[in-house]
């Protein structure tokens, strides 16, 4: 700057104190000669004051050092000084200023003084400052979050950015500068470079709703298969253009190798539910197939039986035999209700005449036990509608755990009332009552009362859970109470009543039905039955019971055998075992549709008694099925029954 002949003449005072900025000028030497009006106003002193110090003095004390040296310096050398410096104004506050001081210059280029401005950049400072911080703030949230991230610039969508998530998904290897395929080769040939370059080319964002999978080396530099929801954003330059992409990560691998494993965990429990279900169907068949005979030779005694003593025997027996099964049907029955199969047949029911049928069920239990049983249920007074086997196999076995844990000598008392447009069935004992944890298990499948090492009480800990879920399925409940341990107990059923007009009409209606029934079976009371068994006892002794209701029955042990008989005899039904060696009862009843005109009824009769098993009888071309050990005189309806 070339300094006038004058220094500092050529600056008006009005010039210089209308300065925005502060200002002072000083000789060769560095002395202050002048300061401004924006001066003075700022450091609060007054020319004296002034006089005795330099510019330096309104400099933040723990620069002022530094400062001073480095204005020594540009006084030696002639450098201009620029520095960003805080200064202190008369009431205490800092500010920040830009500093420039600049020699004045003679014709010679000798310094002849010095001028200094203090621009102030507080505000600018402060806002340089507040942006340095979010981008801070910025950089660490992108350092430390959990999901990967990374930024990609230019058609080869270099990596601008990548965070450690990112990073680590890649055993730690370096990715920042260098081009995605580079970075990545085994990303060859799969989507994620088309995403790229799509959002690359139309500026157009992508989200996936759902995981996709994506091949990456891991640290080892194997291929690994890593699951992603990832959404891609374009980043936009100042003129708006799309200079990249932003790509952020959810990483869904653990989740979705949780996910795998739960779908296997799933498979492989309904294959072992379809096991067992199987399992206990063959059970079913296995334990009935022995049962049949057994109960047909107990009805057959009933005829010829008169010695007291061989019939106390023989009751003692039979009792044994229909809680076995009664066991094989409580299998057979959990195994209908986990899958949801469990059939019921609906009519309007007197509930005493329900309570009759449990009553009776139960009642060698509660005679061998010597328990005192009461009935305050009125016949007629509660109309429901339901199964009536189902519903008195609830009510049996509300009985018959009730006669177990009641000391020999105890008394059970069966009531009802009306509730609410409902009827609660309470079976009360006094005997060993239930503790209150067993009470909120009490209806799991085999949950029992803790038993004596001599199992007296038996069971197999299903009859409540059965009963639970028959109630239910009828709108019902059945709830369990207890005051604990030796205070008895008290389990109550509780339907929806129906109008009473509806038994009353369900009752006419089976009246007509069985004197059609009876009308017709008198007429064809002689009908040829072709019965085809492999257990011999079981067939003989069906047969014999058959014949004295007045059939004309021909005995089968095999498929073979049945064929080779039905040629003269021309059967009007076939009641036809389904596990017959060689050729079983489904391909016999093929064979018999095939070559008889015309078609006899055909009766399944076996041990397999799930719904699959009816579904395939059904197709097979039976007409009905009947599961061992079965009911003779349901046997004998549906032979009598030409609509069957």
């Amino acid at each position: 700057m070339t300094h006038p002949s004058q220094p500092g003449a050529a600056l008006t005072g009005a010039l210089f104190d209308a300065m925005p900025q502060l200002g002072w000028t000083a000789d060769p030497d560095g002395r202050v000669d002048r300061y401004n009006a924006r001066w003075y106003a700022f450091a609060g002193v007054t020319d004296e004051e002034a006089a005795a110090s330099d510019w330096t003095s309104i400099v933040e004390p723990a620069e002022r050092p530094r400062v001073a040296e480095r204005w020594r310096q540009c006084i030696a050398t002639g450098e201009p000084l620029e520095m960003e410096l805080a200064l202190r104004r008369h009431d205490g506050e800092a500010r920040w200023f830009l500093t420039h001081v600049e020699p004045m210059r003679a014709s010679g280029g000798e310094v002849v003084g010095w001028v200094g401005t203090h621009t102030d950049v507080h505000a600018l400072r402060r806002a340089h400052e507040a942006e340095r911080r979010r981008h801070e703030r910025l950089r660490r949230l992108f350092e430390q979050a959990p999901l990967p991230i990374a930024l990609h610039e230019g058609p080869e969508h270099r990596y601008v950015l990548a965070n450690p998530r990112a990073r680590e998904l890649v055993g730690g290897r370096e990715l920042e500068g260098k081009p995605l395929l580079e970075a990545h080769p085994e990303l060859v040939g799969q989507p994620i470079v088309g995403v790229l370059d799509e959002v690359l080319r139309t500026g157009r964002g992508i989200q996936q709703d759902e995981a996709h999978p994506v091949w990456l080396q891991n640290s080892e530099g194997d291929p690994e298969e890593r699951w992603f929801r990832t959404s891609w954003a374009p980043v936009r330059g100042p003129s708006g253009e799309v200079e990249g992409v932003l790509a952020v990560g959810v990483d869904l691998t653990e989740q979705m190798r949780l996910r795998r494993e739960l779908v296997a965990s799933e498979v492989r429990a309904v294959r072992a539910n379809h096991a067992k279900d199987e399992f206990l169907a063959m059970l079913g068949h296995e334990l009935r197939n022995p049962l049949a005979p057994i109960r047909t030779a107990f009805e057959l005694m009933d005829l010829h039986l008169g010695d007291r003593e061989l019939r106390r025997e023989r009751d003692i027996v039979e009792r044994q035999v229909g809680r076995l099964v009664r066991m094989v049907d409580d299998l057979l029955d959990v195994a209908r209700i986990s899958r949801g199969k469990l059939s019921l047949r609906r009519e309007p029911l007197d509930l005493a005449r329900v309570v009759d049928e449990a009553v009776e069920t139960a009642s060698s239990l509660f005679d061998s036990k010597g328990h005192r049983l009461t009935v305050d249920v009125p016949p007629g007074a509660f109309v429901v509608e339901g199964d009536p086997d189902r519903l008195a196999q609830v009510m049996a076995n509300l009985l018959i755990n009730a006669a177990k844990y009641t000391p020999p000598g105890g008394e059970v008392h069966v009531s009802a009332e009306t509730e609410g447009g409902a009827v609660e069935a309470s079976v009360r004992d006094d005997g060993r009552g239930l503790p209150p944890d067993l009470l909120a298990r009490l209806f799991r499948p085999f949950e029992q009362r803790t038993q004596t090492i001599a199992r007296s009480n038996g069971g197999l800990g299903l009859g409540l859970a059965i009963a639970l879920n028959i109630v239910e399925q009828h709108g019902g409940t059945v709830v369990a109470e207890s005051d604990g341990e030796g205070q008895g107990s008290t389990f109550t059923m509780r339907l929806p009543l129906i109008d009473p007009s509806a038994l009353l009409e369900h009752q006419r209606a089976a009246r007509a039905q069985r004197r059609s029934a009876q009308e017709l079976a008198t007429v064809r009371r002689r009908e040829r039955i072709l019965l085809v068994d492999d257990n011999e006892d079981a067939a003989q002794l069906l047969a014999a019971r058959l014949e004295k209701r007045g059939y004309d029955v021909t005995v089968a042990y095999d498929g073979a055998q049945a064929l080779d008989a039905v040629a003269g005899l021309r059967p009007d039904v076939c009641v036809l075992d389904i596990g017959l060696p060689v050729m079983d009862g489904y391909e016999l009843a093929g064979r018999l549709r095939a070559e008889l005109e015309p078609t006899p009824r055909l009766f399944a009769l076996t041990g397999y008694g799930q719904r699959a098993d009816k579904e395939r009888a059904r197709e097979a071309g039976f007409d009905r099925h009947f599961t061992k050990p079965v009911g003779f005189q349901d046997l004998v309806d549906a032979i009598d029954d030409h609509e069957a």
